[in-house]
């Protein structure tokens, strides 16, 4: 009881930690939170951009407006906390799917530390207040778990079973009346029998993808790798000479699923142009780099894909010695590990998906690897010596996470702040109290933060929705100037624009200065806000953005509208 009691808030801790330790927005939660206010005031999905300036497309596909629905719903009835909950649920019940796919794999829990550690490796998925695929992780764990239960449901889980019927039945044939209303008396095999309750066990997990399928799809593009993760199991099992057909009837079931949202048909060429389309001027779509991004731990630079480059290290140790060792493959999850490791080498932001999935799917082969150790260590030491080793083993994981709870509770926060070093908190403060209206060019991480402040008063030239809204050729040209590129300047003149918020980060004081018609008013930590020379003011209101009012957002405000 006391051992379930200390791991029951060992992971409520975990979750605490994870879900409190940031609470700086997202760059795209604003644009989010606009689609849900829009939609709570007007009861539709707004189909056509109306907060950019430039040319954008004739249908705006928002493959995450139900996950804004969901995300302004929270905020307008339950405020910031709602964020919280919703990011502490989802945390929750990814942690509990693990558990619950190494329980498939072992029968027992895994032990503490290494589910500190796999929070700590997930950490670059929830890096964040919380964003659009927290949904497709929570779902792809999700399907995982069930795909898993189908699959040694079929393979394994009714041979006791077997053994206990054919322990008191003198025949292999034994009458189940009740199995087949319509063949009452029939004479059933056991191994029939079996079949029976398999398939009846498996229709009713079937319908699980259907079901979650209608949502996954409307929450995020994300819901591809649901349907990759159907087709891998296919295939596997097909190697694996064992059942693969009812893999493509989950198939037939989800993928008409898809259909059901505001865009029909044309959510699919939306989702296959994104899949495919490159994305070099964001971080976590680019390849992995062992340069970084970092986390800070201690006043120590820790890689942020630590984690995941671990448990790559740890697979790859175990396909060899499975490969010396010559056991039969298991096709599945050999096609999978390959598949998601692939995607997570090619686009950092993929890597949370090869964690979910090593994370319960080879636990048992990693504490395989330490069990030579642990015999080496058991035939050195006396029984009573043995005897302190296993508790103190048992304590590590406790004591780990204890030690990381004391560290981080300083730095934990319910308090959502939109933080001054991160976003151009003076500037558009700047932009709003002196009532400044036009066409706002700023970097493309800002643009969403820029027209949920300040739409109707400005519009703006770029922002995380680029896919969405803005052809490929518009959004290379407006990234020519978001990124400093070659002939930035020239984007300025083809696209009126009549404020200007340069990022430091990106723009030198130099380049500020280049701009002969333009002039610096304001500056904040972050950012540059530059004017046009004939239209500056002889009286501005000059906020100080260090005062923590300006840091707070109203995120349940109304979008005004037309």
């Amino acid at each position: 009881m006391m051992k379930r009691f200390l791991f029951c808030l060992s992971l409520a801790v975990i979750i605490y930690i994870l879900t409190f330790l940031i609470n700086v927005p997202d760059y795209d939660l604003w644009a989010r939170l606009a689609v849900g206010s829009i939609f709570f005031q007007t009861g539709h999905v707004l189909k056509h951009d109306i907060f950019s300036y430039l040319p954008t497309k004739n249908l705006w596909i928002d493959h995450e407006w139900g996950s804004s629905v969901v995300f302004y719903f929270l905020t307008k009835y339950l405020g910031e906390w709602g964020l919280f909950a919703l990011k502490a649920v989802i945390l929750l019940t990814i942690f509990i799917l693990i558990i619950k796919i190494i329980k498939l794999q072992t029968g027992k829990n895994a032990g503490i530390f290494y589910l500190t550690f796999i929070g700590f490796s997930l950490l670059p998925g929830f890096a964040n207040l919380i964003r659009c695929q927290v949904f497709t992780y929570m779902f792809f764990t999700l399907w995982l778990y069930v795909l898993e239960k189908i699959r040694r449901g079929e393979n394994h889980g009714y041979e006791p079973q077997i053994k206990r019927e054919k322990s008191f039945a003198a025949s292999s044939w034994v009458s189940y009346p009740t199995l087949c209303p319509d063949k009452v008396g029939a004479q059933l095999s056991i191994p029939a029998v079996l079949r029976y309750r398999n398939w009846s066990f498996t229709n009713k997990l079937i319908w699980i993808f259907p079901a979650t399928m209608l949502l996954w799809a409307n929450m995020h593009g994300g819901f591809l790798a649901g349907i990759g993760l159907v087709i891998i199991y296919a295939f596997g099992e097909l190697f694996n000479r064992k059942n693969f057909l009812r893999y493509f009837g989950i198939l037939a079931l989800i993928i008409p699923v898809t259909f059901i949202n505001p865009y029909g048909f044309d959510l699919w060429n939306y989702i296959i142009e994104a899949a495919i389309m490159p994305r070099p001027h964001i971080w976590e779509w680019t390849s992995i780099s062992l340069k970084g991004p970092v986390h800070i731990f201690a006043g120590f630079k820790i890689h942020i894909l630590t984690g995941f480059m671990f448990i790559v290290l740890l697979a790859i140790i175990v396909s060899i010695k499975l490969l010396l060792q010559k056991e039969r493959p298991d096709w599945t999850k050999i096609i999978l590990f390959i598949i998601l490791l692939y995607l997570g080498i090619k686009h950092q932001r993929h890597t949370v998906f090869f964690m979910l999935a090593a994370s319960g799917l080879f636990y048992y082969q990693f504490v395989d690897l330490f069990n030579p150790l642990q015999r080496f260590i058991r035939d050195i030491l006396t029984e009573k010596v043995y005897k302190v080793w296993n508790i103190t083993k048992y304590s590590f994981g406790y004591i780990v996470l204890g030690g990381i709870f004391v560290y981080t509770i300083p730095h934990l926060s319910d308090n959502i702040i939109v933080d001054p070093f991160v976003y151009p908190v003076g500037s558009l403060e700047f932009i709003k109290q002196n009532n400044i209206s036009g066409n706002l060019a700023t970097s493309f991480g800002w643009g969403s933060y820029a027209f949920w402040k300040l739409y109707p008063q400005c519009k703006v030239l770029i922002d995380g929705r680029y896919e969405e809204v803005y052809s490929n050729d518009v959004y290379a040209k407006a990234m020519q100037f978001s990124e400093h590129e070659k002939n930035w300047q020239e984007v300025l003149k083809e696209y009126h624009s009549d404020i200007l918020v340069l990022p430091k980060c990106v723009y030198s004081r130099s380049d500020a200065l280049s701009l002969t018609d333009w002039e610096i008013v304001y500056l904040d930590e972050v950012s540059a806000l530059l004017l046009p020379k004939n239209k500056i003011k002889h009286f501005y209101i000059y906020p100080n953005y260090r005062n923590p009012l300006y840091w707070k957002e109203n995120l349940s405000k109304e979008i005004p509208l037309d």
